[in-house]
Parts: C-alpha cells; structure tokens; sequence
C-alpha cells in the first residue's frame, strides 16, 4: 500500500489541511474516533462538534486525515478480530461458528447442523 508520510509538529500530532480551528476539529475527530475506541463517524462528530458533511469532505480533501481514519478502521478490525478470538479460545461455540462461516466458506453451513 503506497501510504503517504505524515507531517507532525513538536506535539507529534498530525498536520492536517485547513485553518487551525479545522485542524483542532479533524484532532477532536480522531481522538474520539481512534483513542476512545468509539469507531463510530457520528458518535466521533458529535464530540468533535463537526457535522459528518465536514468529516466527508475531509476525507475527500485530506489524504493525511483520510490517512489517520483509515489507521483508526485497522486498529478497530485488529481489535474486534482479537475479542473474537478470545472467545474462541474460551470455547464459545457461537464465535467459533462465526469464524468458521466466515474464514472458510466450506463450513457455511454449520450453524444449521448444530
């Protein structure tokens, strides 16, 4: 993946495009969308104070937001995937279903045989 670098000041937050009031609000996004683990574009917007026209517009308009976001999405998949294999290993038979129907399709129907 060609990801582009990012420029950072001496607080070693990103520099994003726009005046400083945007910056501060695309920092405010992040916070809440990545650091609070909410991973969710509206909730983030909500405590950012931004409307989710201006987070699509950034996205748009800004590769080194757009950029940090999809950094947040790995780090949230990363996440929801290591919870999922806790419970695998805890013997829950419903993860382990999941798993099976969705990482290999020949177990596709499992679920209905159980």
């Amino acid at each position: 993946m060609n990801e582009l670098p990012i420029v950072q000041n001496e607080t070693h937050l990103p520099i994003f495009a726009g005046q400083k009031r945007t910056q501060l609000a695309k920092q405010r996004f992040l916070h809440s969308y990545a650091d609070r683990l909410t991973w969710q574009v509206s909730v983030a917007c909500r405590d950012a104070r931004v409307g989710r026209a201006s987070y699509y517009r950034w996205l748009a308009t800004d590769p080194a937001f757009a950029l940090e976001c999809k950094r947040a999405e790995r780090l949230c998949h990363d996440y929801v995937k290591d919870k999922l294999m806790m419970r695998i290993v805890e013997g829950n038979m419903r993860a382990i279903i999941f798993y099976l129907q969705l990482y290999h399709p020949e177990f596709g129907g499992v679920s209905s045989k159980l």
